[in-house]
């Protein structure tokens, strides 16, 4: 007759009970990512929403909008070159935006249907938007939650359609923009 020490586990007992430890490690690993993806394009479309907003402002109190510029359709301007139009916009904005997230904005002046312009009416729309650099901040998952939430959020690309999924290639900027008007 064999006797068992009650003292200890076998070594099957341990490996289980690591095996377990391993699965629902990845499982939070997992969720994380996904509520990280989350939150950064919910931080995008607040700073979106902020832009709009002090863009807005902007015109409120001078009665004209923020222009690209010349006879350019869209211009960008660099957070830290400190360009006119940046600061003009930051004036009006309780909360700055984090300029180490982004290159800059982005101010486009477009016509497009979807955007409620009749055919007659030329004067296009403008959009404002966050130029992002895919290698620093943007993973898939950010842009496919921008695109799914882009009917609600009124996100749009540079053409003014509703955002949709674009392949994340480093090196490569990524821009996401509201209608203005």
């Amino acid at each position: 007759m064999k006797h068992r020490r009650n003292g200890g586990f076998t070594l099957v007992e341990l490996l289980i009970v690591i095996m377990i430890i391993g699965i629902l490690a990845g499982l939070v690993l997992l969720a994380m990512g996904e509520a990280r993806d989350t939150a950064t394009a919910t931080r995008i479309v607040s700073d979106l929403r902020t832009l709009k907003a002090a863009a807005t402002m902007y015109y409120v109190d001078t009665g004209s909008w923020l222009e690209p510029g010349g006879s350019s359709i869209g211009v960008f301007y660099r957070f830290e070159d400190q360009s006119e139009k940046v600061a003009a916009l930051e004036r009006y904005m309780n909360s700055s935006i984090h300029k180490d997230r982004y290159y800059g904005v982005v101010l486009r002046h477009l016509y497009h249907p979807s955007l409620g312009q009749s055919g007659s009416n030329r004067s296009g729309n403008r959009l404002i938007g966050l130029m992002m650099a895919s290698q620093q901040q943007i993973s898939r998952g950010v842009v496919e939650k921008l695109a799914k939430n882009a009917s609600t959020t009124g996100i749009v690309d540079g053409e003014g359609d509703p955002f949709t999924v674009v392949d994340v290639v480093p090196g490569r900027s990524i821009e996401v923009y509201m209608p203005l008007q």
